[in-house]
């Protein structure tokens, strides 16, 4: 069922369900200018409201389980890209979440825990992609998740596991539990490796019971494509 009627130079896209599964949030650019954030209820009777608009483009990656918060990212023209804490709630400005990470790529979409007290994300502060934790919405307090790079992350339905791919397309798994409110994140295991598109738009999700994963992958060849050697190449040049 169509959800959006905009234009058709229109780009709507990062559809993302509230948690109770009646709204959802996508960023589009129908203002002409930028893409920004948009509102809209998924039985498709109101129209789209505009959710805290802003300087340069911002996409959603996760909605808090009260419904009270999107994450995502922004890219400001001046500041590169940053993280993005928006209240859906109607306050204007956006908080300001971990503000030294600045200049990130628009692959590390961050997401907040099932229980709403952590987000995961990834900072290229090392010199490579990893994934780690922080406490939301506060930002305080730093965990670091992959060890030999990480991005992507979703979590379990019930937040006792973290999955995230590694640069070579790894999906990696991550128990995770916590210790007077402390998180306890267990070692990384590998579950598999899949052939799929390098984009900033999600291209997974993962079941509740994380055992089946969703995934946007590139079709494997029916067979290999057969190589051709050309011998004798600079002759048939000399003859033309």
């Amino acid at each position: 069922t169509r959800l959006t009627f905009s234009q058709a130079n229109t780009h709507n896209r990062l559809p993302l369900w509230s948690p109770d599964g009646s709204q959802i949030v996508f960023s589009s650019d129908r203002d002409g200018h930028s893409s920004q954030i948009y509102e809209k209820a998924v039985n498709g009777t109101d129209k789209e409201r505009l959710v805290s608009p802003g300087v340069g483009d911002r996409y959603p990656a996760s909605w808090s389980p009260d419904r009270r918060y999107v994450a995502g990212v922004q890219q400001n023209p001046q500041r590169g890209t940053q993280f993005l804490i928006l209240s859906v709630e109607g306050t204007q400005r956006p908080m300001d979440f971990l503000p030294a990470a600045i200049g990130i790529s628009r692959y590390t979409f961050p997401r907040i825990s099932p229980n709403g007290k952590w987000i995961a994300y990834c900072s290229y502060e090392s010199g490579e992609n990893e994934l780690y934790l922080t406490s939301f919405p506060s930002g305080s307090g730093k965990w670091q998740v992959s060890t030999n790079g990480g991005r992507s992350p979703v979590w379990r339905r019930d937040g006792r596991e973290l999955f995230y791919a590694t640069p070579d397309l790894t999906f990696m798994a991550v128990e995770f539990s916590e210790d007077h409110d402390s998180p306890v994140i267990g070692k990384a295991r590998p579950l598999f490796r899949i052939r799929a598109p390098i984009s900033p738009q999600w291209y997974y999700d993962v079941a509740p019971d994380g055992k089946r994963f969703l995934i946007n992958s590139l079709q494997q060849p029916a067979s290999p494509e057969p190589l051709t050697l050309l011998v004798n190449w600079d002759a048939e040049l000399k003859k033309k």
